[in-house]
Parts: structure tokens; C-alpha cells; sequence
């Protein structure tokens, strides 16, 4: 264990290293006595000592109560005065600036001892209670910036900082289960700047924790579960749950480097970010649902309208051209009055399924309405015609390799499309299109 370091500031020489010897019997680090005001400052911060002993009538400008102030407020070391002084304005005095304990001279071994012991404890428990409280004032801004977050990524960013201003660990790492595994979506800067392998417990053990919903604490390397080699002396760890999204994983590579007040904050922590997740997560599901058909699983009309706008400017500007598909499900009213909705709300989904196949990942598939779509396709000029055929032959193909339905699936198809130079708006280009479809729906009947 290591010694604690105590500066003794007494301008009296024999007492002075009577206590210095006194306390390095007991077994403390104790550098040589100083005995002015300046030199017992200029000491403090050089040496940065546990505690100070300091008598209160000292040699030059400065007193012990002076250099206390400065000594615990700004070094912020505690400190215990030695005096011969026991008057009412000496004590005074002395309790403005606080002090650790008060010894009046002669006192003894053990009585000094007591006191020393006494007010390194009290120190240990207040730069304990300063850090909870900064480590708590964290917590708060971070669940502020969490619940106005807008993005997934933004939640994950923020959490690993705040990690890092609670907790004292070597690496961590932030995984969402997607998919069936684990993707680590962000790991902390330590980890990053040092290797770009990610850090990740086994995948058993996060299985585990979100599964169970619980957190294990690892103190020492024979608890730790199997890591890659490159974390091989990793000492002690924590793998906590992210609500039903993923799991939170740090280590350490010093043994039992947490205790149960870092589990706590990081629990707090760790909630704050789920709620963040959820919330984000359901605004995404609500944005979406506005703008997806519900049975298709295409884009709605609504979407439509907004898209439309951006890739009309988007084609202005570039001069680009810009084309439509209009696609219409031949018989759909038959098909419910002799097999039911269910069925005709089927040959919908398998039609969609077709037109998002054949369309190109830029394309933008709709459905327009009842047994309507409309497909469209930036940057896309005569070759439409080519695109219409593609969809016509992997019709053909579907219903004859993954139709399973007691019928055969046709629809109707009209292109059109529109250039800069096209005195036609976008709607009549849409209405051109649609023309072309109920033309050809015609020559089905």
C-alpha cells in the first residue's frame, strides 16, 4: 500500500523533527519540515502532499491560517494546525479557513495520530462526494443532449463521452443487435487512436447480458470471458444491457477497476440512452408509416408529391431528364369478388415486390392508389421504354417461377418522360403516362 505523504510546516526545528520522526514510525512518507509561509507553498506544490500539518504562528509575512486558505482552496490538500494557541481569536480565526483538525501543543503520539488518520478519511470521503457530484452534474447535461437527439448515431456518440467523463476505464465499446449479431457502432477514443480493431467481449456473454436484461462486473482476468488477443491483459470489466437494443461493454487493465457506484452511474447513464433510442426509433417508425403504404410497403402518394418537387429541381438545375412508369393491376376487382381482398391485397404486395426488384436503388417505386403505381426514375430520358420492357419480361418470369397464386398476374403499363427543353409540365407528363397505361389496358381487354 502506498505511504501517505504529510509536510510538516512548524518553525520550530525540534519540534519539527520530533514529528517528523514521531511519523515516519507510524509509517508515513514525510519530506523535511519547512518553516516560513512562502516555503511551505512553494513545497505544497511541488510535493503535492496527502496532508499538511501546519502551525499557526510561522516565520515571514504569511501565518498557518493564510496559507491554509490557499493551500485547501486551491491545492485543495487538507490540512491540520499545530499550535501552542488555544484563545478565543486564534480559534476563530482558524475556523474561517476550515481546517482538518485542530492540535494544541504538547499533544501525543497517539492523539496525533488519531487526528491525522482522521482527517485523511474525511478528505478521502469529500474528493469522493466532489467527484459524484461532477460525475452526477455529467449525467444531467448528458440527458439533456440525449433527449434532444435526432439521429441514432448522435445517442451513440454522446453516451461513449459521457462513459468517459464517469467512468476510469481503458477501452469501451457501444453494440446494437442487428440482424441477429452484434454490431459494435461505436468504440471509445482510447480504443480508436491505439488500434482499429474494435473491442468486443464474446458475443456469448452479450447475448447473455441483453438477453437477461442484467450486468456483470468481472474483477479480475480469470472472471473475464475471451477477448482477441490484442485485449489479452485485460484485467476486470462490465458488460451492461441497452434496454432491448444492444449492450455496453468497458474493461480495464487494472483488476477490480469498478465498483458498485460505477455500476450505478452507468446503469443511469445506459437508461438515459434507451429512452433516447426509443424515442428516436419510434419518431423514425412515425416519419415512416407517413410516408409507406401500409400493405405494399412502397411509397405513398404522399412521399410522392415530396419527392417529386426535389428531383424536378434536381433535374432543372443538372439537366437531366426525368421519367415515369405508370402501372396498373388488370382485373383486381375480379380477383376479390372470386378470391377474396386477401388474395387481391396479395397480388398487390407481389406486383410491388416486382416493380422494387426491377427498379434501380435511386428509382422511386408509389402506390398510387387502390391497384395504381407509379414509378419514378431520375435521370432516366427514351430508355424508359427499355425500363417498361424489363418489368414486362420479369412479370412473365415471376409468374411462371414464384407466382403461387390460383390466377396469372398482369397489369397494365404507360411511360412517358420529360426533358428541360420540354414545354410539357411534370403533370402532363404523369397525365401522358397514364394515358399510355389505360391504352394498353385497353388492348388486355
Amino acid at each position: 500500500m502506498e505511504k501517505k505523504k504529510i509536510l510538516i510546516v512548524e518553525d520550530e526545528p525540534i519540534i519539527a523533527k520530533d514529528i517528523q520522526r514521531t511519523l515516519k514510525m507510524i509509517g508515513y512518507e514525510v519530506p523535511n519540515p519547512v518553516r516560513s509561509g512562502k516555503e511551505a507553498l512553494k513545497m505544497a506544490k511541488e510535493l503535492n502532499p496527502d496532508l499538511v500539518l501546519v502551525d499557526i504562528k510561522l516565520e515571514g509575512n504569511l501565518n498557518g491560517t493564510e496559507i491554509t486558505d490557499i493551500i485547501q482552496n486551491k491545492l485543495k490538500i487538507p490540512v491540520i494546525y499545530l499550535t501552542a494557541y488555544a484563545d478565543k481569536k486564534t480559534i476563530s480565526d482558524a475556523k474561517i479557513t476550515g481546517p482538518f483538525g485542530y492540535l494544541i501543543k504538547p499533544f501525543d503520539d497517539r492523539e496525533l495520530h488519531a487526528t491525522i488518520e482522521m482527517a485523511l478519511y474525511k478528505s478521502k470521503l469529500e474528493k469522493r462526494s466532489t467527484v459524484s457530484r461532477m460525475k452526477m452534474e455529467n449525467l444531467h447535461n448528458t440527458a439533456f443532449q440525449l433527449a434532444v437527439c435526432e439521429k441514432e448515431e448522435e445517442i451513440y456518440q454522446i453516451t461513449i463521452k459521457a462513459a468517459e467523463g464517469i467512468l476510469n476505464f481503458s477501452i469501451c465499446s457501444l453494440s446494437i443487435k442487428e440482424g441477429g449479431k452484434f454490431v459494435v457502432k461505436v468504440s471509445s477514443s482510447k480504443l480508436q487512436s491505439k488500434s482499429r480493431k474494435e473491442f468486443k467481449f464474446g458475443e456469448d456473454l452479450s447475448d447473455k447480458t441483453l438477453s437477461s436484461g442484467r450486468t456483470y462486473v468481472f474483477g479480475k482476468s480469470d472472471e473475464l470471458p475471451e477477448v482477441i488477443p490484442e485485449w489479452d491483459k485485460l484485467q476486470s470489466g462490465i458488460s451492461s444491457p441497452i434496454g432491448e437494443f444492444g449492450v455496453f461493454q468497458v474493461a480495464s487493465f487494472e483488476e477490480n477497476a469498478f465498483n458498485n457506484d460505477d455500476v450505478k452511474l452507468l446503469a443511469l447513464l445506459l437508461g438515459h440512452t434507451t429512452k433516447a433510442l426509443s424515442r428516436v426509433q419510434f419518431q423514425n417508425e412515425l416519419r415512416e408509416q407517413a410516408i409507406i403504404d401500409s400493405l405494399t410497403g412502397v411509397y405513398n402518394r404522399f412521399f410522392l408529391y415530396q419527392a417529386l418537387e426535389q428531383e424536378l429541381k434536381h433535374s432543372k438545375r443538372y439537366n437531366r431528364p426525368m421519367a415515369f412508369l405508370i402501372i396498373d393491376v388488370n382485373n383486381l376487382k375480379g380477383i376479390n369478388d372470386k378470391y377474396g381482398h386477401q388474395m387481391g391485397d396479395k397480388a398487390l404486395q407481389y406486383v410491388a415486390s416486382l416493380l422494387v426488384y426491377v427498379a434501380r436503388e435511386s428509382d422511386i417505386v408509389v402506390r398510387n392508389g387502390g391497384d395504381e403505381f407509379l414509378v419514378m426514375l431520375p435521370e432516366t430520358g427514351k430508355e424508359v421504354e427499355i425500363v417498361e420492357k424489363r418489368v414486362k419480361d420479369n412479370l412473365k418470369k415471376w409468374n411462371k417461377t414464384k407466382s403461387k397464386f390460383p390466377f396469372t398476374v398482369t397489369f397494365a403499363i404507360g411511360s412517358a418522360f420529360w426533358e428541360r427543353n420540354n414545354t410539357q409540365t411534370i403533370e402532363e407528363i404523369i397525365t401522358l403516362a397514364d394515358k399510355r397505361m389505360y391504352e394498353n389496358k385497353r388492348n388486355y381487354s
